[in-house]
C-alpha cells in the first residue's frame, strides 16, 4: 500500500511539475530524477516525433554524450519501431539480436549510442507517447538497477505516457479530432460537425460532405488532418509525385479499400499517403509488404489518395477497369478496320460502359462525359465535388461500339448518328436502382455523350443550402405566400432541383397537400404526390 502511495505522490509531483512549467524542455530538468525513481533505472530518453520528418528526436535525455539524437521511424531501432507500431516493449538484452528478430525480422538495436561513450545498455522499456491515438513521441527507461522491467512496469509507464501526452500535445499545438481546427476556425458549428460525423459512413463520406454542404476548401480540410495527426498533408500533385514503383506484395484493391497509396517525388523517395495515418496495424502490414527501411509518411484526402492510386477509379474488383481496357486495347491491336459495333468483343464494351457507370456513382460523380478526339483516344471524364476529372482513356477504335451500348441502355436509335439525341438509362448497384440522364451530340470528332446520375434519395434540408441570412429570409418570407411562382433557373447541374426539394421540404407538412410535376423525378419525399410527366403519350406538363 505504502508503493501504490508513493507512486501517487510521484505522479502528483510530476502534474505539479507540467502546471508550472510552459514547456515539456522546461519542465525536464525536475521530472527526470522522478521518473528514474519511479523505476529504479540508470537513464531515460523522450523523443518527440518531428511533424515535418518521419523521425524522432531525443532533446529530452539523461547523459551529455550526444547534444541531439535522431532516429528514423522504422524497425532499424527499438524507438522507431515502438512509434511505427505504436506497441510497448520490454527489452531485456539490446544486444540479443534472436530477442529483437523475434519482435520483428528488422528490427535492430542502435548501438552507435554506446560505442560514442564508455555506457552500456543492458535493459530497456520503450512506450509510445499517445494522445486522441496520434502518435507524439516515444519514452525510453534504460537500465533497471535490480532485475528485469516486468508488467508492472510497463504499466507505470502507461499512466506516465498518458500525462506526458496531453503535455505534448498542447506543445505541439494538435488537436483532439481530425477536423478541431476546422472548429477553431469556425468553418462548422461543433454540433453540425458532430451530426455529419455521426450519419457518414467513413471518412471519406466525411470529406466529401464537408466540401459539398460547408464547402470548406481540400486546403483548409488537409492543414486540420495534418495539424492532428502530425504529420504533412500531400493534396493530389501529379506533377509532383507518382506511384512508387516496388516489387511489394500490395495489390491495388487493397490499398483502394485502405485509402492508402505509396507515391515518389522526383528523386523516387517514396511516401506512405494514409488518409488515417495513425493507423499503426495498417502502417505495419504496408511496411512489412514494401520492404524498404527509408520513407516517409503524410496525411491525404481519400479522393486523392483514389487519383494517385488510378485516376480516381476505386473501390471496384483489383485492376478490373485496367483488364477491360487491355482487353479492348488488344482487340483495337489485332484489327486496324473500323469494327462493327455489336462485334466479338461488345461483351468487354458492356463490362466498359457497366464500369464506369458504377464507378461514377461510387466516386459521388455528379456527370460523366463521354469526349471523342479527332486524332487520339476518346477520353471518359467525371465531375467530382464540382471539378471535372480525366479518369480513363478508350481506344478510338471502340468509341462507337461504347456509345451505341449507351445508345441501347438509353433507347436511343443507335442508326441516327446526325442529331442529337436525349433518352434515360437505369442500372443497379447494391440493390439500387440510379437513373441517369443521357443526351448525345454529333461533333467533327465523333459522337458526344453527357450523362447526369440523377440524385436518389431525400430532399436537402433548406437549412444546409448555405444561404446568406438575407436571402434565407426573403426565401422565407416568399414561399410562406399563399400563391405566386417562384421562378428557379440555371445551368444544369446548379442546384434548381435541389433548390426547389429544400422548399417543398421547408413546406411539407401534415396539414398541407402538395402535388409536384417533374420530369424527370428525381428526389422523392413523403407526403408529396410526386407525378412524372411523359410527352411521348401526350401526357405534358401543361396536362399534368
Amino acid at each position: 500500500m505504502s508503493e501504490q502511495n508513493n507512486h501517487q505522490q510521484v505522479f502528483n509531483d510530476i502534474n505539479t511539475i507540467l502546471a508550472n512549467n510552459p514547456t515539456l524542455m522546461d519542465a525536464y530538468k525536475d521530472l527526470e530524477p522522478l521518473i528514474l525513481g519511479l523505476f529504479n533505472a540508470q537513464r531515460m530518453s523522450i523523443f518527440q516525433r518531428r511533424r515535418q520528418h518521419q523521425d524522432l528526436v531525443a532533446r529530452f535525455k539523461t547523459g551529455k554524450e550526444t547534444l541531439e539524437i535522431k532516429v528514423p521511424i522504422s524497425p532499424l531501432s527499438i524507438a522507431g519501431y515502438v512509434a511505427l507500431s505504436q506497441r510497448s516493449l520490454i527489452i531485456s538484452n539490446p544486444y540479443d539480436t534472436e530477442e529483437l528478430s523475434a519482435i520483428h525480422p528488422r528490427l535492430r538495436f542502435a548501438d552507435r549510442f554506446d560505442k560514442s561513450s564508455d555506457f552500456k545498455t543492458r535493459n530497456i522499456l520503450c512506450m509510445p507517447i499517445l494522445n486522441a491515438g496520434v502518435m507524439m513521441g516515444v519514452m525510453q527507461i534504460i537500465n533497471k538497477e535490480q532485475g528485469p522491467f516486468t508488467n508492472r512496469d510497463m504499466a507505470i509507464a502507461k499512466a506516465l505516457t498518458e500525462v506526458l501526452g496531453n503535455k505534448f500535445r498542447y506543445e505541439l499545438g494538435g488537436t483532439k479530432n481530425p477536423f478541431d481546427l476546422l472548429l477553431h476556425e469556425e468553418l462548422i458549428s461543433e454540433k453540425a460537425l458532430k451530426d455529419l460525423q455521426e450519419s457518414s459512413a467513413d471518412m471519406r463520406q466525411t470529406v466529401q460532405r464537408l466540401m459539398s454542404e460547408y464547402r470548406i476548401n481540400e486546403g483548409k480540410l488537409g492543414n486540420s488532418l495534418s495539424i492532428h495527426y502530425q504529420v504533412p498533408f500531400i493534396p493530389f500533385d501529379p506533377d509532383k509525385f507518382h506511384l512508387f514503383q516496388s516489387e511489394s506484395k500490395l495489390n491495388s484493391s487493397y490499398l483502394k479499400r485502405n485509402f492508402v497509396a505509396v507515391i515518389a517525388d522526383a528523386r523516387d523517395k517514396p511516401t506512405v499517403l494514409m488518409a488515417e495515418p495513425n493507423n499503426a496495424s495498417l502502417l505495419m502490414e504496408i511496411e512489412s509488404a514494401l520492404g524498404i527501411d527509408s520513407y516517409e509518411i503524410a496525411v491525404g484526402l481519400p479522393n486523392h489518395i483514389l487519383q494517385y492510386l488510378g485516376d480516381s477509379v476505386g473501390g471496384g474488383a483489383p485492376g478490373e477497369m485496367s483488364e477491360i481496357l487491355d482487353e479492348i486495347g488488344t482487340s483495337a491491336e489485332e484489327s486496324d478496320e473500323h469494327i462493327d459495333e455489336l462485334s466479338d468483343d461488345a461483351p468487354a464494351v458492356v463490362r466498359l460502359v457497366s464500369r464506369i457507370l458504377h464507378d461514377a456513382k461510387r466516386l459521388n460523380a455528379s456527370d460523366i462525359h463521354i469526349d471523342p478526339e479527332k486524332n487520339g483516344p476518346t477520353r471518359v471524364r467525371m465531375r467530382i465535388d464540382g471539378v471535372c476529372r480525366d479518369i480513363n482513356q478508350v481506344p478510338a477504335s471502340h468509341h462507337s461500339a461504347v456509345i451505341a451500348r449507351i445508345k441501347i441502355m438509353s433507347n436511343l436509335n443507335i442508326a441516327e448518328k446526325r442529331v442529337p439525341q436525349d433518352g434515360k438509362l437505369a442500372f443497379r448497384m447494391s440493390g439500387q436502382l440510379v437513373e441517369v440522364r443521357v443526351a448525345t451530340i454529333p461533333t467533327v470528332a465523333g459522337e458526344g455523350v453527357v450523362m447526369r446520375i440523377l440524385a436518389s434519395g431525400g430532399a436537402m434540408p433548406i437549412d444546409k443550402m448555405n444561404l446568406a441570412p438575407a436571402n434565407m429570409q426573403r426565401l422565407e418570407e416568399m414561399i410562406k405566400k399563399p400563391h405566386g411562382i417562384l421562378l428557379v433557373v440555371g445551368p444544369t447541374g446548379s442546384g434548381k432541383t435541389t433548390t426547389l426539394h429544400a422548399i417543398l421540404g421547408y413546406l411539407n407538412t401534415p396539414e398541407k397537400k402538395i402535388w409536384t410535376a417533374e420530369d424527370p423525378v428525381e428526389i422523392t419525399q413523403p407526403g408529396l404526390q410526386q407525378v412524372q410527366v411523359s410527352p411521348k403519350i401526350g401526357f405534358t406538363f401543361a396536362n399534368a
